[in-house]
């Protein structure tokens, strides 16, 4: 009756009541030997646990004198994302940047307080805006010969305000690379960038583009290097380049070029284009691409490099001839492969040079010139031969040793200057 009355008005009978009734039993049995599973695992656990606390409170001196010791080394902090096999010695700048904030961090401080505005007052009165960056503390600069070609005055403005005169120091057309000279007062040294390798870059790490093209403020763009030893139509000839996809357009040319460790890397020339001077199609891009494009080539300083010292000795580079068309061993342009994997093959000589009269024919193999051997296997070996060829004094002879046929020649030729 007491149940009845519990369950008055439900739908339960009391057969159905019944049955729940031993479901119930059922399920009180099941709980209480649950329970003692549960309540023998819960003491195993806190026997475990006990066991991991004291062996923690054992260990906890030692591993304190760990960290202890860690912290005090001094190595601790200084080797911190240094790649390994590489030492703190190998980042004169610290370890490359690993966020774009760090690039620019290193721009900022190692790169911005060399860099300047200027202008060139041209003969016809017209004025060249352009950006160039001080590499040593005498005042000796980098930009591109293009912006300071035949000026008659050049002023430069640095990022602290300050503003000097300068004057062309070397430079020339084919490779343009520009040098000034900044008239620094007595006493006083500028600080001038660390100029690295562009071959010790790698596609797809970061580059920075930097320029100050309308004052002291200066314009950082953050990209990647796209390509590396480029030859480009009608502008590879005697230097291969490098393509950024960081800002270069017309207003960041003669700025530098910054790697991850804020050294500088290239010289900024020109924006891509991606047609060649007979309007040859490259890459598949037409012509709005090409107007729109962000990338740019970057003239690498290890030219910069190769050919300092002729600046110093010669200040605006005369380049010499010897009236002799190179081809690689590989001429892929040509299409055409010579047999053997040395020196040179003279394509074509012409006609009234130097090299015609001496003698020298099309078909002969250009192997050593003054006792250096040429090997230029490819296209990418061009640049350099033009150079070593090319920056030879005019009316100096110069010795080179041709094969032609199984026949040795020893000849003797001076460049003429071009014009």
């Amino acid at each position: 009756m007491k149940l009845d009355r519990l369950f008055s008005g439900s739908q339960f009978s009391n057969s159905q009541f019944s049955n729940n009734s031993i479901s119930s039993s059922i399920s009180a049995r099941s709980f209480a030997r649950g329970f003692r599973r549960t309540h023998l695992v819960n003491i195993v656990a806190g026997f475990a646990i006990a066991g991991f606390v004291a062996w923690g409170l054992s260990e906890l001196p030692s591993f304190s004198a760990r960290v202890a010791n860690a912290q005090s080394s001094p190595n601790a902090s200084a080797n911190a994302g240094i790649p390994e096999g590489m030492a703190q010695s190998d980042f004169p700048h610290g370890v490359p940047a690993s966020t774009p904030q760090d690039h620019i961090a290193r721009v900022l401080e190692l790169v911005i307080p060399s860099t300047f505005h200027f202008r060139a007052t041209k003969p016809d009165g017209s004025v060249t805006l352009g950006t160039g960056f001080v590499t040593g503390g005498d005042g000796v600069s980098l930009t591109c010969y293009s912006l300071i070609k035949d000026a008659t005055s050049i002023r430069v403005m640095m990022t602290d305000g300050s503003w000097h005169t300068a004057k062309v120091f070397g430079g020339d057309d084919s490779t343009n690379i520009g040098l000034l000279q900044i008239n620094v007062p007595p006493g006083i040294s500028m600080q001038n960038v660390t100029l690295g390798h562009t071959e010790e870059t790698a596609i797809g790490d970061p580059v920075a583009s930097v320029a100050m093209p309308f004052g002291k403020a200066p314009i950082i763009s953050l990209g990647r290097m796209c390509g590396i030893g480029l030859l480009p139509p009608g502008i590879g000839e005697r230097t291969s380049m490098a393509l950024i996809d960081a800002r270069t357009g017309a207003d960041m040319v003669g700025g530098p070029a910054v790697a991850a460790d804020g050294r500088v890397i290239g010289i900024i020339s020109s924006a891509f284009q991606t047609t060649d001077s007979a309007g040859a199609n490259l890459a598949g891009a037409n012509a709005a691409s090409a107007k729109s494009s962000s990338n740019g080539w970057i003239i690498p300083i290890s030219t910069v490099n190769r050919m300092f010292s002729s600046y110093q000795d010669r200040g605006l580079l005369r380049w010499t001839s010897l009236g002799l068309e190179l081809s690689p061993v590989r001429d892929f342009s040509s299409g055409v492969e010579y047999a053997g994997n040395f020196g040179a093959v003279i394509k074509s000589v012409v006609k009234g040079s130097p090299a015609d009269s001496v003698g020298i024919f099309a078909g002969d193999r250009l192997l050593e010139m003054s006792g250096v051997p040429i090997n230029a296997l490819d296209e990418d070996a061009m640049p350099a031969l033009r150079r070593m060829l090319d920056l030879n004094t005019a009316g100096k002879p110069i010795t080179l040793l041709i094969k032609r046929g199984e026949e040795i020649l020893i000849i003797d030729v001076a460049p003429e200057e071009l014009p």
